[in-house]
This record gives C-alpha cells, sequence and structure tokens, in this order.
C-alpha cells in the first residue's frame, strides 16, 4: 500500500523552535517549586547525594540512593545525576534541580519526535509524518498528565528512563549495522540504572519488527498464507532473542543490588491485580481527559473481582487489544496497534508487581508516548478522509496545545509548597490519610497546631497504625504541652516502623531537651546504623556524642562551622558568651559545645560551672559532676557551685 499523503508543505524549521520555547513556557513557573515526597530521604536529607566523590559508590552500594532502609533501591544514574546536581548548586536549591529536569524533558522531546517521524514514515508520507511527528512529541512533552515527572524531581527517573528507550529505539532505526553487535541495546541498559522499567524496550522492539518491519497483521496468522505470516512471526521473534537475555541479565542484576530490607510496600498480590484493571482506565482518561489530577491517590486495593470497576478495566483492556488487532490490517493502522501495544506493556510492569500506591501519574509516563504514537496515526486518517479540512485540524491541533500548555502551568502551581501540594491532594483524595498526615504537617508548620492536631486525628481513622502518623502525633502534642501524652506516641511510632529513621531521630530529639540524652545516643546510634546516608540523624549524634566526650580542637571547630555555631569573637569569651546564650534557649547540646571550644582558649570557675550546668541538663551526670568539680576547685568559696553539685546529685538518675 502507498504511503498516506495530503496536500501539505513540510513543516518550516522554526517551528521546532517553537515547540521547544511551549514546552520552556510550560513549565517556566516549575523552576521555584520546591521538593516533595521522596526529595526529602533522596536528596534532602541523603548525605550521600552532597560529595559528588560518592558517585562510583552508587554503582556498587544501592543504600546510598535513600536514607531510608526500604526505599534504598538500586538507581545508580540517577543519584549521580542528583549529585552532580547539588554540586551545581552547592547545595539543596531546587531550581537548578528543576532545570536540569527541563533540560531532560527537552531531550526526551526531540528524541520522541525524531522516533515517531521515523516510525510514521513507514505509512505516512514526509511531509505529514513530519507535521504529526511535531504534534505528538510536543504534545506528550508538555500533557498536563505529565506534570508529576516535570516537577517531582526523584521522578527525573521516568525521563532518563524513557530516554534510554528512545535512543536505543533510534540507534537501531538509523545505523542497523550495529544491530548483530547489540550497540543499540547501550542506552537501554543506561535507562535502567536510571529505573528498570527501560527493560521494556526488548517487548516494544518485538511488537516494533512485527508490526511496522514484518508488517504482519493479526488476521493474517490464520487461514490461507498463515505459514508465511508465522515465519514473519519467527524472524521478528528471533530478532530479539539477544536483547532479551541481556534485558533479563540486566534486570536479575539491578533488582539483586538492592538491600535485603528494601520493599515495594505492595499489599495483596492477587487484590492489586483487580485494582489496576480500574487503574488502566484511569490513565487512559488522564491522557485524553487530564483532570482530577492529584499527588497521591486515596483508591485502595480491591477486595473482590466484583467490583464494578473491575469489569469496567478488564473491557477496556479487551477493547484496547481487539483495537490493536483490527487496527493491524493496514500499514498507517499497524503504527496504531504498535503505539496501543507500546502503553499496555510500559504500564504492565507496575500493574503485576504490587507497589505501595496502587496508582501514580507519574507511572503511565512511558506508556503515554506510545499513545500520542497512535493518536498521531489516527490523526493522519483524518488528514486523509477530510483533505480539505487540513488547515482547520492544525489550527484545532494549535489549540489543543495551547491548552495542554495553560493547564500545566497551572498545575505546576499546585507543586509550589508541601502546603498548596497537600492541600490539593486532601481536596481530590479525601480519603487518602498519608495526604490527610502530610497536609497536617504543613499547618503544623504555620504554628496551626489545633488544626493540626484535628487533620491528624482524622489521618488515624484512615490508617490507625501508621508509625509516621503516630510520630507526628507525639510532635503536635509536644508542642501543644502535652508532654505527658507524647513518649507513648513516639514508642508507638517506633513500635510501628522499627526501620524509620526520622522518627527515631524525633524521639532523640524530645529526649535530648528532657534530659535524657543518654537514651537519645541510643535512638540515634540504632538510626545511623539503620541508615548512614540520613545527613540529620548520623550530624545529630555527632553532636551530642561531641558534647558528652569531647574531642580534639580541629573536630570541635569543625562541628561548630557545620552547626551553625558563629561567636561574636573567636576568642574564650566569645564562645563562652554564645554557649550561655544557647543555653538559654534550651539548646545545650550547641552551648556544650560552645563551652568545650572556650575552655580551650582558657578555663574559668564559671565556664567549668555553665558547661557542667548544660551537660547536667542533657542528663550527662559523670561529665556534669566532673565540670562542678572542677569548678569547685577553682572557686571553693563560690556557694553556686556547690550548690549545683547538690542540685545534680539530687536530680533522678
Amino acid at each position: 500500500m502507498p504511503a498516506v499523503t495530503t496536500d501539505v508543505p513540510a513543516p518550516p524549521r522554526w517551528l521546532s523552535l517553537a515547540a521547544i520555547a511551549l514546552v520552556l513556557a510550560a513549565y517556566a513557573n516549575s523552576l521555584p517549586n520546591a521538593f516533595q515526597f521522596d526529595d526529602g530521604h533522596v536528596i534532602l536529607d541523603n548525605a550521600f547525594i552532597r560529595d559528588p566523590a560518592n558517585i562510583p559508590r552508587f554503582f556498587t552500594d544501592a543504600r546510598l540512593f535513600s536514607s531510608l532502609p526500604s526505599n534504598a533501591a538500586f538507581r545508580p544514574l540517577l543519584s549521580a545525576n542528583l549529585a552532580v546536581d547539588y554540586w551545581l548548586a552547592r547545595g539543596a536549591r531546587p531550581v537548578v534541580f528543576h532545570v536540569d529536569t527541563l533540560l531532560w524533558l527537552v531531550l526526551l522531546w526531540s528524541l520522541a519526535l525524531a522516533f515517531f517521524r521515523r516510525v510514521l514514515l513507514s505509512a505516512l508520507s514526509e511531509p505529514l509524518a513530519r507535521w504529526l511527528a511535531l504534534f505528538s512529541a510536543t504534545l506528550f512533552a508538555i500533557h498536563t498528565g505529565n506534570t508529576q515527572v516535570g516537577n517531582y524531581i526523584s521522578a527525573r527517573s521516568e525521563l532518563i528512563s524513557a530516554c534510554g528507550v528512545l535512543a536505543s529505539f533510534l540507534i537501531y532505526l538509523r545505523w542497523p549495522g550495529v544491530r548483530e553487535a547489540g550497540l543499540y541495546l547501550i542506552p537501554m541498559l543506561l535507562g535502567a540504572l536510571a529505573k528498570t522499567p527501560a527493560v521494556m524496550f526488548v517487548p516494544l522492539l518485538a511488537c516494533y519488527r512485527l508490526l511496522i518491519e514484518e508488517q504482519v497483521s493479526a488476521f493474517d496468522l490464520v487461514g490461507r498464507g498463515a505459514g508465511a505470516a508465522w515465519r514473519k512471526v519467527f524472524r521478528a521473534a528471533s530478532g530479539v532473542v539477544l536483547p532479551l537475555v541481556i534485558a533479563v541479565g540486566a534486570l536479575r542484576l539491578i533488582e539483586g543490588m538492592n538491600p535485603p530490607n528494601q520493599t515495594y510496600g505492595g499489599g495483596d498480590r492477587v487484590q492489586y491485580l483487580w485494582t489496576q484493571a480500574w487503574v488502566l482506565v484511569r490513565y487512559v482518561r488522564v491522557f485524553f481527559w487530564p483532570s482530577g489530577l492529584t499527588a497521591d491517590t486515596d483508591l485502595g486495593l480491591f477486595t473482590t473481582w466484583k467490583d464494578p470497576r473491575f469489569f469496567a478495566g478488564v473491557a477496556l483492556l479487551a477493547l484496547l487489544i481487539g483495537a490493536a488487532k483490527w487496527w493491524s490490517r493496514t500499514p498507517r493502522g499497524r503504527i496504531a496497534s504498535f503505539g496501543v501495544l507500546w502503553f499496555l506493556l510500559s504500564v504492565l510492569p507496575t500493574a503485576v508487581v504490587p507497589l505501595a500506591e496502587v496508582s501514580n501519574d507519574h507511572r503511565a509516563f512511558l506508556g503515554y508516548l506510545g499513545l500520542a504514537l497512535s493518536l498521531a496515526a489516527g490523526l493522519s486518517w483524518i488528514a486523509q478522509t477530510w483533505p480539505l479540512r487540513t488547515r482547520q485540524l492544525g489550527w484545532a491541533l494549535v489549540a489543543v496545545l495551547v491548552v495542554h500548555g495553560v493547564a500545566t502551568h497551572l498545575r505546576n502551581r499546585v507543586w509550589r509548597t508541601e502546603e498548596s501540594l497537600w492541600a490539593d491532594v486532601v481536596e481530590k483524595s479525601p480519603g487518602n490519610g498519608r495526604g490527610l498526615m502530610n497536609y497536617g504537617r504543613t499547618l503544623m508548620a504555620k504554628g496551626q497546631l489545633a488544626e493540626a492536631l484535628a487533620i491528624f486525628e482524622r489521618a488515624k481513622g484512615l490508617l490507625p497504625a501508621y508509625g509516621v502518623l503516630e510520630i507526628n502525633l507525639g510532635v503536635v502534642k509536644a508542642a501543644l504541652g502535652r508532654d505527658a501524652e507524647v513518649e507513648a506516641h513516639y514508642r508507638q511510632g517506633i513500635s510501628l516502623d522499627p526501620n524509620g529513621v526520622v522518627g527515631r531521630r524525633i524521639y532523640a530529639e524530645w529526649l535530648i531537651t528532657h534530659g535524657r540524652a543518654a537514651e537519645a545516643v541510643v535512638q540515634l546510634e540504632t538510626a545511623t546504623a539503620l541508615s548512614p546516608a540520613e545527613a540529620s540523624v548520623s550530624q545529630l549524634l555527632e553532636a551530642v556524642a561531641t558534647a558528652r566526650d569531647g574531642a580534639a580542637p580541629v573536630a570541635l571547630s569543625a562541628l561548630a562551622s557545620r552547626r551553625g555555631l558563629v561567636p561574636s569573637e573567636a576568642s574564650a569569651h566569645g564562645w563562652h558568651l554564645l554557649g550561655f546564650e544557647l543555653g538559654k534557649q534550651g539548646r545545650h547540646v550547641d552551648a556544650v559545645l560552645c563551652y568545650r571550644l572556650s575552655l580551650e582558649r582558657g578555663a574559668s570557675a564559671a565556664l567549668w560551672n555553665d558547661l557542667g550546668w548544660s551537660l547536667g541538663q542533657l542528663g550527662f551526670r559523670a561529665p556534669a559532676q566532673a565540670a562542678f568539680e572542677e569548678a569547685v576547685r577553682l572557686a571553693p568559696d563560690a556557694s553556686l557551685y556547690q550548690n549545683n553539685l547538690k542540685w545534680l546529685a539530687e536530680r533522678s538518675p
């Protein structure tokens, strides 16, 4: 069958620049957006991201990916990319990270443009293929349903993974001579080091070989002439045997690098699969009508296959497979079939592997490339059927792009702050206990403690055994002065989530303020053993241990600098004065560090006394007693120092 032609000129080159400008404009307001979700443990609290010297270690130790042991997946290429961002930003400045994400998105747009054009040329004329490739690639890049990937920095793994898939396809198509050596698989393997679904390139390649290269129709496989069709099937399959072996080996290697305590957090496998039928409906609906987007859905597991939504999903799946079969009769239809199969295969991994959330917008990201390709094939049919309406069709497509660009720009605003994001989640997903809890945290940060407590209690009704929520209940009740209830929440939170390092750190901070620093050290040591990457834990442990035991002057100075302790003058008096002010604020760990730095420059009875007082407030009895005794030795007639020794002796052990 000849290529589909229409009386249209090829798009001018400046339109590609206009498309890039549209992508940049759509996401321009995302640059100042805050870190969200997993960005906390992957970037903000991850000590290893802060030093680019750790980049080689990312490729050997998955524990460096996250400060949370259960989330320590092996994604070394993503970690390396984020470490470079951190180095360029000289810290956790989100604008630099967002600029990098936008650059990846533009790269992906260019790869999609080239790939779509090559696939469309199998059935369409050059000008029409160029127009539709430009539209579909731009639609994908600014699609409102993809804004989670565009704003959520940790979801850059989806961008890198998708770039790997498309780059492998383009090398395969552009340089046939490298196919035998398998060099076209290199981008796929690199993409898999950011996120493993990149290995789905292999079944996608099989579909491409079958439908586009071999031009096989599902109807050719039965009846007269089926033998020739099946020979094409075997020829297509034989071409992906080596890639399949390599992809399976890479997948096993990557998954095998994950530490034993890493978990995807999913529930019952069968119930999860039932639920994914309805999730499929949502993903397809969002592609064609991206309304009701939420960063954290309240959709739960279906407890029975009799749920009507399960049947709706099965019906849609059957419809998509049937459409792919029907469209495979013609060259242009086979492009649409390939796009549909691309979508289904891309969402398959997250449909069969139970994950903590049953649905997440970014999981359909790679799949939407397939739907965009199918849409291009459908538009070519319209252009051929009504050639006199081509101009009107073009303006309609421009309108679609403008609407998506504006909607994406508006959606970016939701991701601006934690409060704006979680307020949106509470509105869109009122049954999401985690969303309620996180919104409550934003209220607590604003000082709206009573409102935050009410939100936490509401969340507990939905998640009665959620360790992180118990920790937050303890935090808000501590802020409200309800100390009698606080420790029970902290202990319950740690009991429900024994591997949770943040909860142990918060409990340790509370213990420190209540004169139980020795118990805090135990919590901090446990947390550090669980997660060496949690910077806030290791730094606090270092500070408390140094306050208790002291350290060499150089180490003391370095620690004081990291904690932002700067005296009015770098003298014994300056450090003593700063320590005294910090002690009055209840910051006794930092006060002790200042006193110890002051002692390095000159001792006095008053200094030893103040050191003993802060050590006593922390509950470090032995070093506090030694400090008071030194104060008494230097000033035996000072009753204050004698009284402080008595005070320490009378304190409950």
